[in-house]
């Protein structure tokens, strides 16, 4: 399966070398943060939401089958009853 894209790819061309590179933003390379943020921006693309929460449920599904979530949630239902 191809890697997915987040954004367009920009190219950049550097006068001193006089070479063109090209940067390409995947999904898999942001941040939580940085996702976090694009989905609850009024004018992120429904196509794109759909993308963020998808790798943001494969992140999560990542931690479950290792077994680190669990011990994250216990510490927030700890915090919430106090």
């Amino acid at each position: 399966m191809p890697p997915i894209k987040l954004k367009k790819s920009v190219s950049t061309y550097s006068k001193s070398t006089g070479k063109k590179t090209i940067e390409h933003s995947y999904i898999k390379n942001a941040s939580d943060k940085e996702l976090e943020e694009m989905k609850a921006n009024d004018y992120t693309k429904p196509k794109v939401k759909q993308k963020i929460s998808n790798e943001m449920f494969k992140r999560v599904d990542k931690f479950l089958k290792a077994g680190q979530l669990s011990k994250v949630i216990k510490k927030a239902l700890k915090e919430k009853k106090s």
